[in-house]
């Protein structure tokens, strides 16, 4: 029961962060052109990234279709890794640099504690 517990709460905070995440960066709302204008990558980079980023909450969200789940923890880890050394290496501050890091707790956290009926037959984790 307590696994269960663990997995919905990390599976929620993690597919609700990654969904507007990824609603974020395909929108681009207010501001957001400035940031991205510092970050060195183009706006529609951010636009194909959020609906990556919206598709992955899906996939990890909803029952069944174990191996598009592993992709979509694979596209976050990646994802996330990849931001963080962006903010590191941008000289963000420590906030920015340990957001993405502490959102991959909530992936790592979903992944480890996932029901069997969402693993690929024949893995152990």
């Amino acid at each position: 029961m307590k696994i269960a517990i663990a997995y919905w709460v990390c599976t929620t905070l993690l597919c609700f962060v990654f969904f507007a995440m990824g609603l974020s960066n395909f929108v681009q709302p207010g501001d957001m052109h400035v940031e991205i204008a510092k970050s060195g990558y183009p706006p529609h980079f951010f636009m194909v990234l959020g609906v990556w980023q919206v598709l992955a909450a899906i996939a990890i969200s909803v029952p069944n279709n174990p191996r598009v789940k592993e992709w979509a923890y694979a596209g976050v880890l990646i994802n996330l890794t990849a931001a963080g050394h962006h903010h590191y290496m941008a000289g963000d501050s420590i906030g920015k640099i340990a957001i993405p890091f502490v959102v991959l707790l909530f992936a790592i956290g979903s992944y480890a504690f996932r029901p069997v009926s969402r693993r690929l037959p024949g893995t152990v984790m």
